[in-house]
C-alpha cells in the first residue's frame, strides 16, 4: 500500500465493480499484475501506443507495433524464461491480430469521408498525461473545507479539434469484440465524463464530448482467388470470389485488386498507365461486389460521437469524489462481488478462489504475479 492520495478513473471503476479485484490491482493497495501478459490488454496497450505515434509523429502504426511486440517478448523471456508453447502461440496470435488490425485501420482511413474521419480532425494533444494530478473539489453540499479535495490522475488518448465546426472532443480508442455491444455501454461512461472535465482543466477549451475510435478485434477475410481469369492487353488476370458470405470490406477487396494490377504492371515495366488500365479492368469485372461492400460500410471500425452534458460531468465528479473517500481509507472493507462473466475473465480469479476456500493466496501471488509496471509510452527510438 502507498501513501499516494491520487485516484484514477479506471481504479474507481475497479473499486465500484469488485473491491477484491481492486485490492489486488490498485496502486493504493497491492498493485499487482500477472507475470504473463493478458492478451487483450497486451494488444490494447500496443494498439493505443501505435496510434499515438501515428497521430503525434506520423509514424507507421503497424511497424511500430511490430517493434513493440518484439521488445515485450524479449522482456518477457528475460523475466520469465521460456513460455509454454500454448502461451506463446496465444501471444503470437494476439500480435498478428493487432498488426493486421492496424494495417486494416490505415486502409479504412484512406477512404473514410465521414464527419469524424482523420481528414476532419486536428489532433492537438495525444496520449495526454498530467504529471501533477488535478484536484477534484468537494461537492457543494459537503460541509468540509478545500483540504477534502481529491487528486485525479489520468492518461487519455487525445484531444481533437473538428475542423468542420471548430469544436473540441476527447478522442478515445476502444478495442472491442463487438462494436454494437460496446456502444450500448457508453451512454453512462464514467471515464469519458471525467476525461472531458480533465481536458477542459488542462487545455482551457470547452469539450463537447467524446469521439470514440471503436476498433473491432477481428480482421476481415481475404476474398478467395478463383480459377476463372479475365483477358487484358497485358495477359490474363485471375478473378476473386464475389460471395456475400465472405466477411470482408471494400478497403480490403480493393487493396487485393490494386495489388494484383500493380504486380502485373511492374512485370511489364512499371508504367502508371498500364497499372491504371489493369486496375480499371479489375474494378469493372468486380464492380457489383465493390459497390455492395461500399454500401455496406466498414463494420470493423466506427467513429462514434457522444456529447457529454454539464449534468453528466457534475455527476461523474460527485461519483469519483465519494468513491475516493472510501478508496483512500486504509481500513476500507474488502470483499468480492461474485458474478459469472466478470469472475470468469478476472485476472485474479485464482487467488480470489483461494481466499474463498479459506486459504492463503500469498504463494499464488508470489509465483504468478508481480508489481505492476507503471504505464509509459512505448515510443523510444522513433
Amino acid at each position: 500500500m502507498t501513501n499516494d492520495h491520487t485516484v484514477h478513473v479506471t481504479d474507481v471503476l475497479s473499486f465500484l465493480n469488485c473491491r477484491q479485484q481492486w485490492d489486488f490491482s490498485s496502486h493504493l493497495r497491492q498493485y499487482l499484475e500477472r507475470k504473463t501478459p493478458v492478451i487483450p490488454f497486451f494488444v490494447g496497450k500496443g494498439v493505443h501506443d501505435a496510434l499515438d505515434v501515428k497521430y503525434e509523429r506520423g509514424a507507421d502504426p503497424a511497424a511500430f507495433f511490430h517493434q513493440y511486440a518484439q521488445d515485450e517478448l524479449v522482456a518477457l523471456h528475460r523475466t520469465e524464461g521460456e513460455l509454454w508453447d500454448t502461451e506463446l502461440d496465444k501471444l503470437k496470435d494476439g500480435i498478428d491480430l493487432a498488426k493486421n488490425m492496424l494495417w486494416h485501420y490505415e486502409l479504412w482511413q484512406r477512404y473514410d469521408t465521414s464527419t469524424n474521419s482523420d481528414q476532419n480532425l486536428k489532433f492537438i494533444a495525444t496520449e495526454l498525461p498530467d504529471d501533477t494530478p488535478l484536484m477534484i473539489p468537494a461537492p457543494p453540499d459537503f460541509a468540509g473545507s478545500e483540504e477534502w479535495g481529491v487528486g485525479f490522475g489520468l492518461r487519455l488518448d487525445g484531444v481533437v479539434q473538428r475542423t468542420t465546426d471548430n469544436t473540441y472532443w476527447v478522442f478515445e480508442t476502444k478495442t472491442c469484440r463487438s462494436i454494437g455491444e460496446r456502444k450500448t455501454m457508453l451512454a453512462n461512461d464514467l471515464q469519458a465524463a471525467m476525461y472531458c472535465w480533465a481536458a477542459e482543466q488542462m487545455l482551457g477549451v470547452t469539450i463537447s464530448g467524446v469521439i470514440y475510435n471503436l476498433m473491432r478485434k477481428k480482421i476481415p477475410s481475404i476474398p478467395s482467388q478463383l480459377n476463372a481469369t479475365i483477358s487484358t492487353p497485358h495477359g490474363n488476370l485471375p478473378t476473386f470470389s464475389v460471395a456475400k458470405s465472405t466477411d470482408t470490406t471494400f478497403e480490403v477487396y480493393k487493396h487485393i485488386l490494386d495489388g494484383l494490377a500493380d504486380k502485373r504492371a511492374s512485370e511489364r515495366g512499371g508504367e502508371a498507365t498500364v497499372r491504371d488500365q489493369l486496375r480499371n479492368i479489375l474494378y469493372d469485372h468486380h464492380r457489383a461486389r465493390l459497390e455492395d461492400l461500399w454500401a455496406q460500410g466498414n463494420t470493423y471500425f466506427e467513429r462514434y460521437e457522444l456529447v457529454k452534458s454539464r449534468p453528466q460531468i457534475r455527476r461523474a465528479l460527485h461519483t469519483v469524489w465519494h468513491a475516493a473517500q472510501d478508496m483512500l481509507d486504509p481500513n476500507v472493507p474488502i470483499y468480492p462481488r461474485p458474478g459469472g462473466l466478470q469472475c470468469n475473465y478476472c485476472h485474479f480469479r485464482a487467488p480470489c478462489l483461494t481466499i474463498d476456500n479459506g486459504g492463503d493466496p500469498s504463494r499464488i501471488l508470489e509465483e504468478e504475479y508481480q508489481p505492476r509496471r507503471p504505464w509509459t509510452p512505448s515510443v523510444e527510438g522513433l
